[in-house]
């Protein structure tokens, strides 16, 4: 069966190609797209070609984790879904894909195909917020307020804890996040510090969690969480972070650092802060057809799918306004 795909052909070069996709064998699933989600960090690095991506030799490359669509075929041995299923997947911007049923999730009735995208980047920010150990009371400062951090302020939220705090230079961001945050500050800001201790009882953030992937902020990360705090670095971070005294930022003040790549996570048991792929995505599907987590108000921009270069050509450029970015298949 033929279909199309979006693929990175070189440096901020996209282009819309054909794809083959062949029969489900006995454990497999043949699904069709109706939307999927461009993450606008991560695809822009890669689009952009920047450190930590390593694409260069995986040209062409198809993006994309958000997935939503319909069941077209079912293996014989394969019993859970049926052509017609709408449903979800850590799948990328293909027309027809080949889905293990193992990680291929039914969409609730009541959640909107372009919202389920969404559950792969959640389930990333869930990460920070699991590894964080937030609970009521906790207070948590998220530094970058783009889609990740946005979704990180609101799981921050719906653990309780408080104050939940927003820092992003940019204004339309902050904006954007105060709807869920106690306090949003600009780090440029000459007062900025004085207000983060004010706002956390004098004793700055328990938990920071880092979601700009640049790797200066993390400097920062570290300087600005309370002592014996928790610093999650959720952002990818493009590059190597030079001019940390470990003795002086980390040992002598007993922080404690955790990764969030949502790969560092537990392939099959549950375990305390640490749930399986196979768990955390039901899960976010649920918390966003619950209305516990909104992201309607986190779509920013959708594109038929032929205009795909488009959208990516607006991403490449880079434009604070930009979050959620929709490629729309039924079009």
């Amino acid at each position: 069966m033929t279909g199309r795909s979006v693929a990175i052909t070189g440096k901020a070069q996209v282009e819309i190609m054909p794809c083959e996709s062949k029969d489900p064998g006995p454990l497999q699933v043949l699904v069709r797209a109706q939307s999927t989600l461009i993450s606008p960090g991560t695809e822009r690095a890669g689009l952009l070609q920047l450190p930590n991506t390593n694409i260069q030799s995986r040209l062409p490359y198809v993006g994309g984790d958000g997935f939503a669509g319909i069941v077209e075929k079912v293996g014989a041995s394969v019993a859970q879904f049926k052509p017609g299923d709408r449903v979800y997947s850590q799948l990328n911007h293909k027309e027809y894909q080949l889905a293990d049923p193992a990680y291929l999730f039914h969409i609730p009735e009541c959640l909107a195909s372009e919202e389920a995208t969404f559950a792969t980047l959640l389930h990333t920010s869930l990460q920070a917020v699991r590894k964080g150990r937030l609970e009521i009371g906790t207070s948590v400062l998220i530094i970058g307020l783009g889609l990740v951090g946005q979704l990180a302020c609101r799981l921050a939220r719906l653990t309780g804890a408080l104050p939940v705090i927003g820092v992003d230079i940019s204004e339309v961001r902050r904006k954007k996040a105060a709807t869920v945050c106690d306090e949003t500050f600009d780090p440029n800001a000459a007062d900025f510090k004085e207000k983060l201790l004010a706002a956390t009882g004098g004793n700055g953030p328990e938990v920071v969690i880092e979601a700009t992937g640049s790797p200066d902020v993390i400097k920062n990360a570290l300087q600005l969480a309370a002592k014996m705090g928790r610093v999650v670095l959720l952002g990818s971070s493009r590059g190597e972070t030079n001019g940390i005294n470990f003795y002086r930022d980390v040992h002598k003040r007993g922080l404690t650092i955790y990764g969030a790549h949502i790969t560092s996570e537990p392939a099959n048991e549950r375990q305390p802060h640490l749930w399986p792929r196979k768990l955390e995505e039901p899960l976010c599907l649920n918390l966003m057809a619950s209305g516990r987590i909104k992201v309607s108000d986190l779509i920013s921009d959708r594109y038929p799918v032929n205009d795909a270069p488009k959208a990516y050509a607006r991403l490449a450029e880079w434009d604070e306004s930009l979050m959620g970015m929709i490629l729309n298949w039924t079009i």
